[in-house]
């Protein structure tokens, strides 16, 4: 029945809804309705943002006076370079200022690094895996770790569950070396809070070293001081943010 009613709900162009109807929580037929709603809102307004960049052909950098220090890869080279797929990019403005600009697109699987003249130094673009998916790249930031240099992002994943919350969509953090290649992924390992496996936030992600890190996700937990249910009761749930500190397997924290 669960693959009849995603079926249907994709033939009437409902692809929010197919993807994550089954995490929504039913208390009262308003707000289960108005639950289902959002999340069809919520996928369309990502698909409109991901076809105004598809079809741009320019993405317009405006570089602010601040510093901040595969498929289809771009090679590192000394020349300015975009991956196959990805749009031209202009930049107005330069900085003298140590460092780079990492760029990363919530509703597109784009990277780009830039240096402060911006100039392209590397990039990264892959297309959708789905035609009704709106999934991105994000958070693209740089790690100096005793001395060696390593890149991270977020890679969303569809496949995780959300539980129903509006802009948390889990996925696994991408670690790649010094020269761009992808060393591992990481998600979730087993704790008393959450099961090894499960999708990592896309925020707050801190390398202490390539088996030492700290992420974060959400969790759903029974709830059990409703009236009326001392045990709790699988239509009543409680979502909280948890963030385990992660050294060579088992979260210890």
């Amino acid at each position: 029945m669960s693959e009849q009613i995603e079926m249907m709900m994709r033939q009437v162009k409902l692809g929010g809804m197919a993807k994550g109807w089954r995490s929504v929580s039913f208390i009262d037929t308003e707000q289960y309705v108005a639950d289902l709603l959002k999340l069809e809102l919520q996928e369309r307004e990502a698909n409109r943002i991901n076809r105004m960049v598809k079809t741009a052909g320019l993405f317009a950098v405006l570089m602010c006076l601040c510093g901040c220090a595969g498929q289809q890869d771009a090679a590192k080279t000394d020349e300015p370079v975009l991956a196959d797929g990805l749009a031209k990019i202009n930049v107005e403005g330069e900085t003298e200022l140590p460092g780079h600009f990492f760029l990363s697109f919530v509703y597109s699987r784009n990277l780009i690094m830039l240096d402060g003249k911006g100039n392209i130094l590397w990039s990264k673009h892959e297309e959708q895996p789905a035609e009704d998916a709106t999934t991105g790249f994000w958070d693209f930031k740089k790690h100096n770790v005793d001395g060696k240099t390593y890149y991270s992002y977020h890679d969303q994943n569809y496949s995780f569950d959300s539980y129903g919350l509006l802009g948390y969509v889990p996925g696994e953090r991408v670690i790649l070396d010094e020269d761009f290649n992808e060393v591992k992924r990481i998600t979730m390992e087993a704790s008393d809070s959450t099961e090894k496996g499960q999708g990592a936030d896309g925020h707050d992600f801190l390398m202490i070293d390539p088996d030492h890190y700290i992420l974060s996700c959400y969790v759903r937990e029974n709830v059990k001081n409703v009236p009326g249910y001392p045990d709790g009761t699988n239509d009543h749930h409680a979502r909280g943010y948890c963030l385990p500190t992660i050294a060579n397997g088992p979260g210890n924290w």
